[in-house]
């Protein structure tokens, strides 16, 4: 995508005369010194200081290629702390305030958050989830990079900005909280609680209808200050420490305060407003905004001139197989194959230089090529929305073929002539002429929601189109139609969802994919199905139908070239034009007989994971279709006639494409362009064909146009049409002028959050790439948890996590262990442990370990145990990535769950976690309820911590099962069929970390009479998302689709409401109690009506 037109390029320049200019730096966090003269902050990707009345540009004190943010000034003024994602993950650092060598205080390899200082100045305060799960805590670092120390937690609820009040205490938020999403009312918004250090008890603080947060505390008057939205828009307000009334010291109205940050004196607040500085004396609460200058240039190019390799985003092959059409950095490109030339002919020059046909301002996607191999269609955005292009090749130039104001897609050209099949917005399937310029609507319906969906697919005659659309709901069908226009036909009628028409190039038959919501096992998952387009009738001859008076194989050929002969002596002139080879040969009609069409499908034999269909050899005799075998995907080729199919091997291509002669596929494997030699049902190998391509990457050109994609994509396929009551055409006009003051691929990341943000929508997010983090450490851990109070000398194991490295026979350690020495190495009592096993994940470590009292009876107990057992012991053991862990911790969590719950409810009460709403949960679930729980009075759901997909109507139906009859056999007692009913009371326990269909699960059951529902109430957050990429490289969720309760309220905003309310408390979670678990055992003992249980 290049800037080539002067009028493109003059335009802007005129339009930018009329608007403010962009700002230097988007700037979200700064920090003040104690005389007011000075400000550090944060902007594109390093940490500045200036004067703080802005008379004079920012110095940069740090120049690192990795993103750098959160200055915190030290309480004496000496240091600047912030973090930094040099190593790969957060990171927190300190330098001399005048800026200097950073020394390195965290190593963990898990995010650790810089939220302030200590007040002696002699430790940092992070927010860390390090071995902890679900949810981050609050750690303090020591400057001398001694081993962190826990604060708070572990916790179910996110422990997150907070400060020191200077009577021994924190305030904190808690809650998983948003700090973009604007206008939320939500279980899940940020309150801020207060922490005693001393007796390790929270309490509630500042609870309001929105977000409480960034708490800051002048310790000297005990004043609290704090930023909440209670009325719609972030503003500060302040509060004694000691408790009493909040009074509002701000009043904004659109974009308010964030990331206040106190002076070390308590004289000002420095905070943010939309990317813009500010300061406010709290002595008479004036308030100043300080421009912000950059002395430095940037880091990074802005354009760049260079040639990629192997980076194709789309392939199209020619019909003839000697060209590919690429779409390289959003431009349209042309690749001579090279294995189109003969081999002792083939030039003397890079044969991978690909040639730039089209370079616009816009983006160009999805290539198609005419049956004559002479032109090419393609989509472009550069007049603010996808119209469809060609390029002719032979005379070099470019037409433009559509023009209407809304996102055409999907251009296919018709095999036989000049007609144009494409999609017109989202609902209307359009055929153009394209040498008369007249347009045909074929169909009008919802063929796509933004980038998804597909047009149709011409027949190998033209006569046809095959396309799929849901004629009810989200089950689509496959549909054909003559593509002059009329009825369209359904030839697939199930309650599945169908799609991915192919027609054979013969024209006999039609292979789809369709998926099932009835299987249980397979998320998701599609099967391939096998359509003939005409009813074959079988005839037999009696006289064959014994083994005996069958045709050997030699007769059949015998009796196979007498035919041919005697077809030859008939036909002459045939026989004479097929040895002409007359290129011109007339396709044949495709003949469809629709009488019961849809009952003649054949489902591929089943696969165990998913079995697309992809294409067919030229003759029809062989269907292709892709199968993942474990998450690996394999090719296999099906005999259209038997329906045998033979594994071929891998096949990691997308968008695969067969040549003429059926023995080549072609596709991308990431942005190579890869190859299968095939003949038949055979795989004979593979390889690729190397691309260089000569490109300018014009960093902000590429974001203004993906920015206006997704802005495009939002305003005509967000789930509500009025957008929440945002004014998009403001937003755009907001926040488009501040694309070049976010260089950096985080800021950017920020910048498009926010402005999704706006809509006031749970699903909405964005995420670029484009960062700067790199060389990720990994920190290997043992699965122990180390005793905090012991001093040393080494670490004292207080736990050993089932299924960790620790625990593995060979490897063990005992609580009571003391590690002594990891390698040889000496452990110290304030040895880092993190910075220990940084990057040891695989690694074979050897540890001196003084053992505990456990380790002495085990080693007591073993069969050639010595007399007298030595003091020490070596063990032999290799970390594991933490991330691997959290699944052990999980599976430890549930485990502690149920054996709650069995004695709480002595039994009678059965328990089960659905970690997400997926179909390995599913099936877990179905399970469990069926092993577990199948003789339980009562049943205890937990959603806490689900994230959400699509299986409420799979658990509905699992739990509404009825017994239908009652069977037996003459051995056996009478049973109920079908079997496994659940009858008994339930509750559903939910909190505001159940996200989507979680709540969706839960709203379900309270609305259904079938459960109690149990906990905190959720946030709120239902609706359809999809994810969408952009030419960038970013993606973004695209809300798509409502869900309302039958009583009508929209579940997006309006969270499942508990039915016994009760939040969890932290103080019970310190004492190894769950609280919400305990009512939940609680109230089903009500319901039972029994008093045995306690």
């Amino acid at each position: 995508m290049r800037t080539l037109l002067l009028a493109v390029a003059i335009l802007p320049a005129c339009l930018a005369v009329a608007q403010a200019a962009a700002p230097e730096a988007f700037v979200e966090h700064a920090t003040i010194s104690a005389d007011g003269h000075t400000v550090w902050f944060a902007a594109h990707g390093d940490i500045w200081s200036m004067p703080a009345d802005g008379g004079a540009p920012a110095n940069r004190l740090t120049d690192n290629v990795a993103y750098e943010d959160m200055p915190v000034l030290s309480p004496d003024g000496s240091l600047v702390a912030f973090q930094s994602e040099r190593f790969g993950s957060i990171d927190v650092f300190v330098m001399p305030a005048e800026g200097g060598e950073a020394t390195r205080l965290t190593w963990h390899s898990y995010p650790d958050h810089l939220l302030g200082w200590q007040p002696d100045g002699q430790a940092l305060l992070v927010s860390s989830l390090r071995d902890d799960w679900p949810a981050p805590s609050l750690w303090r670092i020591p400057l001398d990079g001694g081993q962190p120390e826990r604060i708070t937690g572990p916790d179910q609820d996110d422990n997150n900005y907070a400060d020191f009040t200077g009577d021994g205490a924190i305030i904190y938020a808690r809650g998983p909280g948003y700090d973009y999403r604007k206008r939320h009312r939500g279980s899940d918004s940020y309150d801020l609680w207060r922490f005693d250090m001393e007796t390790g008890r929270h309490s509630e603080f500042v609870r309001s209808p929105g977000r409480d947060s960034w708490p800051q505390v002048d310790r000297g008057s005990g004043t609290l200050f704090f930023v909440s939205d209670r009325d719609g828009t972030d503003n500060i307000f302040s509060m004694p420490v000691a408790g009493g009334q909040a009074r509002q010291l701000t009043h904004y109205t659109d974009d308010g305060p964030q990331f206040l940050r106190l002076s070390p004196d308590a004289d000002e607040l420095v905070f943010t407003v939309f990317g813009s500085l500010h300061v406010m004396q709290l002595a008479d609460g004036s308030e100043r905004s300080i421009p912000v200058r950059l002395k430095s240039e940037g880091k990074h190019a802005d354009v760049v001139e260079q040639t990629v390799r192997n980076d194709v985003e789309e392939l199209a092959v020619s019909p003839d197989g000697k060209y590919f059409a690429l779409i390289v950095n959003s431009d349209l490109h042309l690749l001579k194959n090279p294995d189109s030339y003969p081999e002792d002919a083939k030039p003397d020059q890079d044969l991978s230089m690909t040639i730039p046909l089209v370079t616009s301002p816009g983006r160009e996607r999805s290539p198609n090529w005419h049956h004559d191999g002479r032109r090419i269609a393609y989509l472009s955005d550069r007049d603010g929305q996808f119209d469809i292009y060609e390029f002719d090749l032979e005379s070099g130039e470019e037409r433009q073929l559509t023009d209407s104001p809304v996102d055409e897609g999907m251009p296919r050209w018709s095999p036989v002539d000049d007609r144009l099949l494409y999609l017109s917005g989202n609902h209307d399937m359009q055929v153009l002429d394209t040498a008369t310029g007249e347009s045909l609507q074929l169909q009008h319906a919802e063929f796509r929601i933004g980038p998804f969906g597909d047009s149709g697919y011409w027949s190998p005659d033209g006569a046809w189109i095959a396309y799929s659309v849901a004629p009810v709901w989200w089950s689509a069908d496959v549909f054909v139609m003559p593509s002059s226009g009329g009825d369209a036909v359904n030839i697939s009628m199930t309650p599945d969802n169908e799609g991915d028409p192919v027609w054979s190039p013969d024209g006999r038959f039609l292979g789809f994919s369709f998926s099932s919501s009835d299987d249980y096992s397979n998320e998701f998952g599609s099967r391939a199905r096998l359509l003939p387009l005409e009813h074959e009738e079988q005839h037999y001859d009696p006289e064959l139908l014994f083994e005996e008076d069958r045709l050997k194989p030699e007769d059949e050929t015998a009796a196979d070239e007498e035919a041919s002969a005697e077809d030859a002596e008939q036909n002459p002139e045939e026989d004479g034009d097929a040895a002409a080879g007359d290129e011109e040969e007339a396709v044949e009609p495709v003949q469809i007989d629709f009488t019961e069409i849809e009952n003649r499908a054949e489902t591929i034999p089943p696969w165990g994971g998913d079995a697309s269909f992809r294409l067919f050899s030229p003759d029809g005799s062989v269907a292709y279709i892709v199968l993942d075998d474990g998450g690996d995907n394999v090719l296999a080729a099906v005999d259209t006639e038997s329906l045998e199919m033979e594994v071929l091997g891998p096949a990691k291509l997308r968008g695969m494409q067969i040549t003429a002669d059926g023995k080549r596929i072609y596709g991308l494997v990431g942005g190579s362009i890869s190859y299968l030699d095939i003949d038949g049902m055979e795989m004979r190998g593979g390889g690729s064909i190397a691309s260089s391509s000569s490109v300018v990457q014009d960093r902000f050109a590429l974001r203004r146009q993906s920015f206006n994609e997704m802005w495009r994509i939002l305003r005509d396929n967000f789930y509500d049409k009025g957008l929440h009551g945002t004014d998009w055409q403001a937003v755009k006009r907001k926040y488009e002028p501040l694309l070049e003051s976010v260089p950096t691929g985080e800021e950017y990341t920020m910048l498009m959050n926010r402005m999704v943000g706006e809509l006031a929508a749970s699903h909405s997010w964005f995420f670029s790439p484009d960062g700067s983090a790199s060389n990720p450490q990994a920190t290997g851990s043992l699965g122990i948890e180390l005793d905090p109070d012991y001093n040393g000398p080494g670490w004292r194991v207080a736990s050993v996590l089932y299924g960790s490295p620790a625990w593995q026979r060979g490897s063990e350690l005992f609580p009571g262990d003391v590690i002594l020495s990891v390698n040889g190495d000496e452990v110290g009592a304030g040895t880092q442990r993190e910075r220990m096993f940084n990057n040891t994940v695989g690694e074979l470590l050897v540890l001196d370990v003084q053992n505990g009292e456990q380790a002495m009876d085990w080693l007591a107990a073993k069969e050639d145990a010595p007399e007298e057992i030595a003091e020490t012991r070596q063990v032999s053991i290799i970390p594991e990535h933490i991330g691997r862990l959290y699944g052990a911790k999980y599976e430890a969590w549930v485990r502690h769950n149920r054996e709650a719950v069995d004695e709480l409810g002595s039994g009678r009460i059965g328990y089960q976690h659905i970690e997400g709403m997926d179909y390995r949960s599913l099936a877990r679930f179905r399970r469990e309820l069926y092993t577990l729980n199948h003789d339980k009075d009562a049943l205890i759901i937990d959603v806490r911590f689900n994230g959400g997909g699509d299986i409420y109507a799979q658990l509905y139906d699992i739990l509404t099962n009825k017994v239908l009859f009652h069977s037996k056999t003459r051995f056996e007692q009478w049973r109920d069929t079908p079997e496994w009913q659940w009858h008994g009371p339930i509750v559903v326990l939910i909190n505001a970390w159940s996200y989507s269909d979680a709540e969706d699960f839960a709203h379900m059951m309270q609305e259904q009479g079938m459960a109690t529902i149990v906990g905190e109430d959720t946030g709120g957050n239902l609706i359809a998302v999809a994810g969408v990429g952009l030419a960038d490289g970013s993606f973004f969720g695209l809300p798509m689709e409502g869900w309302w309760r039958l009583d009508g309220r929209n579940m997006e905003g309006f969270g499942c409401p508990a039915d016994v309310p009760v939040e969890i408390d932290p103080n019970a979670l310190a004492e190894g109690r769950d609280n919400q678990l305990e009512v939940a055992v609680r109230t089903l003992i009500e319901q039972l009506g029994d008093d045995s249980a306690h």
